[in-house]
């Protein structure tokens, strides 16, 4: 499994308490950036934030602030990202264009909060300013910090300090009238490493593909997310990084689906697609997908949710799939705790379903002759399973 890496820079206020971290891009533990491509810097930085280290594990209680380039602020991308965690921060090379200022309004409508990095007061970056709710400023140049300062003097927007490199600095800040601050001098840029999770790169190209078609039904949106087992791991770790005020823990696919919302869907999967991604052996998911669907049509005679044994098969296969102890992937979810019983343990209905599962898939008929079930039931699900996951697949490639 290959390794992912964000370099990490805290941000403080007047009072010297974490109020958050500015998220960089990183490829190695090495704590220096090696860009290329600016768009694709900020969309593995978000991607692996978001999905592989896990925005509480970066900011904690406090916001990230991410930097954008301009293709990241013209897409509808930015959208995909919690407005209450996240501080849309523009590169200092993004020009002022009429529909940059647009794509920052709808941000803005949005909810989000804007930061112009690296800001020097030029006439052209001017109209930037009545979109910005913090303007980030060096401290290294004096002449041209205080040139900065006095022409945003009747802006109402909040101001921090950059590369605040000693005392002197810190304290010129504060009677400057600084309110945030990020240098050297408080805190140095650290390297956060996590593993990488795979995806199927062509199952959400496919998916994506599907998303932009405006014909397309719930019901179809559903089942495609529901078979690409790496994807749905990923939704349910975004809805719980993401802080949505879950009211209750989720137990499938589709309420998740229906949590996140056709729009915010479309956006995340653009980034998680835009992303390198890996793969893992097709045959592994298919085994996945399969068992899904068996627990699915196996459900009612336990008295259990379809959907809910649907998402408990497929999830059987995490620990396979990513490398990992089942426990260490279904602990960050906002899973159901029966649900992380029946991964973990086995336990419950929904354990004995998978347990059942396992057993027919390697022809322990011994074991499956003790289960409540006629053996013709377990031989017809398992073949509806498979013609299910066939149809599935195929209209994934298609």
């Amino acid at each position: 499994m290959s390794e992912a890496f964000v370099g990490r820079q805290p941000i403080f206020n007047r009072d010297l308490e974490l109020v958050g971290a500015e998220l960089l891009y990183r490829d190695s533990r090495e704590n220096f950036a090696h860009i290329k491509d600016a768009t694709a810097a900020s969309r593995s930085t978000v991607v692996t934030a978001f999905t592989e280290i896990g925005i509480d594990t970066l900011v904690g209680k406090g916001v990230a602030y991410v930097n954008f380039a301009e293709e990241m602020l013209l897409s509808p991308n930015a959208e995909a990202l919690p407005s209450n965690k996240v501080v849309i921060e523009v590169l200092e090379h993004v020009p002022c264009t009429p529909e940059v200022c647009k794509a920052l309004q709808r941000l803005k409508d949005a909810g989000y909060t804007i930061a112009l990095d690296d800001f020097v007061f030029t006439e052209s970056r001017e109209p930037l300013i009545q979109y910005a709710d913090i303007i980030k400023i060096e401290v290294m140049d004096k002449v041209v910090m205080q040139q900065t300062l006095d022409a945003l003097e009747p802006y109402d927007v909040k101001l921090l300090a950059e590369k605040v490199e000693d005392q002197a600095d810190m304290r010129m800040c504060l009677d400057l009238g600084f309110e945030l601050f990020q240098g050297y001098f408080l805190c140095r840029p650290e390297v956060v490493e996590g593993e990488k999770l795979p995806a199927n790169r062509m199952a959400t190209l496919q998916l994506l593909s599907k998303l932009s078609d405006p014909t397309v039904d719930f019901d179809t949106l559903v089942e495609l997310v529901s078979s690409d087992v790496a994807l749905t791991y990923r939704l349910l770790r975004y809805l719980n990084s993401a802080h949505f005020s879950l009211r209750q823990p989720l137990t499938d696919v589709r309420q998740a689906m229906g949590l996140l919302g056709y729009n915010k869907l479309r956006a995340w999967v653009a980034l998680v697609a835009l992303s390198s991604v890996d793969d893992k052996p097709a045959e592994l998911v298919r085994i996945g997908i399969v068992r899904a669907r068996m627990c699915e049509l196996l459900a009612d005679s336990l008295e259990v949710d379809g959907p809910t044994a649907f998402t408990v098969g497929l999830f059987s296969i995490l620990d396979a799939l990513f490398d990992r102890e089942m426990d260490t992937l279904i602990g960050p979810l906002p899973l159901d705790e029966a649900l992380k019983a029946a991964l973990i343990e086995r336990d419950g209905p929904l354990g004995q379903l998978i347990t059942y599962a396992e057993q027919y898939e390697a022809g322990r008929w011994g074991a499956l002759l003790k289960s409540q079930f006629e053996p013709v039931r377990l031989v017809s699900a398992f073949i509806e399973a498979n013609k299910w996951t066939t149809e599935t697949l195929a209209a994934l490639a298609s």
